[in-house]
């Protein structure tokens, strides 16, 4: 095992004993294509469907921080399902065990999807979009 700079242990060394950094692949292999296929499920499939439900449960007159609860909870609920399937099939394969894969998934995800949208991403992405662009009148 060889260790970088910063003491993080890394599983790959070359021959000499250098270090050969996985970093750079594992965010290729991994991370582009999950963000890949989580955005378009986001903007053409997921965002969709959450704000046409959203938009049905609340009424017009109703307090805005209802109708950002409402899609939040959509938005979540979908990216969960989907991306959990994604990660599942990703970890497992189409094998025998890709259906408890994906449950626990869904399980796990859901529990700190949720709240981190609610209490963290939300907000703060509403007060960084607030504050770039012009207020309309």
């Amino acid at each position: 095992m060889c260790f970088d700079g910063a003491g993080y242990e890394h599983l790959q060394c070359s021959a000499d004993g250098g270090l050969v950094s996985t970093l750079v692949k594992d965010v290729i292999i991994g991370y582009i294509p999950a963000f890949i296929v989580a955005f378009i499920l986001d903007v053409f499939v997921v965002g969709k469907v959450a704000k046409e439900i959203a938009h049905k449960l609340v009424k017009e007159n109703d307090p805005m921080i209802k109708k950002i609860m409402f899609i939040s909870f959509f938005m979540v609920t979908g990216m969960v399902l989907f991306m959990s399937f994604y990660g599942a099939v990703l970890h497992v394969g189409f094998s025998s065990e890709l259906t408890m894969a994906y449950l626990s998934a869904i399980g796990k995800n859901f529990i700190v999807a949720l709240p981190l949208q609610i209490i963290l991403v939300g907000p703060l992405t509403r007060f960084i979009f607030v504050k770039i662009t012009p207020a309309t009148a």
